[in-house]
């Protein structure tokens, strides 16, 4: 039950990370707006490494990955460097649980001078250190979430708690 990648794989910041982009595997029409758009990161560069075994009734899948990853706007440019994380997928019978932690550098640099009239303004009224709370390269990104999944012959049912916690520039959610 080893599992090796190195390249471009998805990050499992959420339970149903390495499946968003595949309609026919999920159970709902959308996934929920709330947990899976506290990311725009959807693909990293770097290494994967996953196991997978069973221990008496219980099937369990761990999974390490570390890397990078980017997210382009027209206007902004969004690196997440350093990225770790870690997804601990623990399922029985019916039941899955899942738990995943990562954590990284955020960089945030707007393009084309968008911002360059904004500087210029809080220049001239001694608030120039702002700046440095809408972009720059010293942040943190941590997303935590726990989900679980129970699928039986009468009922589906699916929930998920996911939390970002960004040090600057961002909002935490």
């Amino acid at each position: 039950g080893l599992l090796l990648r190195v390249g471009r794989t998805n990050p499992a910041f959420f339970m149903h990370s390495d499946t968003l982009f595949v309609n026919y595997v999920r159970e709902w029409i959308r996934p929920p707006v709330e947990v899976y758009s506290l990311s725009p990161f959807v693909n990293m560069t770097g290494v994967d490494l996953g196991y997978r075994t069973t221990l008496g009734p219980y099937l369990i899948e761990g999974q390490a990955y570390t890397g990078y990853s980017q997210f382009n706007t027209p206007y902004t440019t969004l690196k997440l460097r350093d990225l770790f994380g870690a997804r601990l997928l623990v399922s029985a019978d019916s039941l899955s649980v899942q738990v995943s932690y990562a954590n990284a550098h955020l960089t945030t640099n707007t393009r084309y001078g968008m911002n360059d009239r904004l500087y210029s303004a809080l220049d001239r009224a001694g608030f120039s250190h702002i700046k440095n709370e809408i972009e720059g390269d010293d942040s943190r990104s941590r997303y935590a979430s726990i989900g679980f999944r129970y699928d039986s012959d009468v009922a589906n049912l699916s929930g998920e708690y996911a939390k970002r916690t960004v040090s600057k520039y961002f909002a935490s959610a």
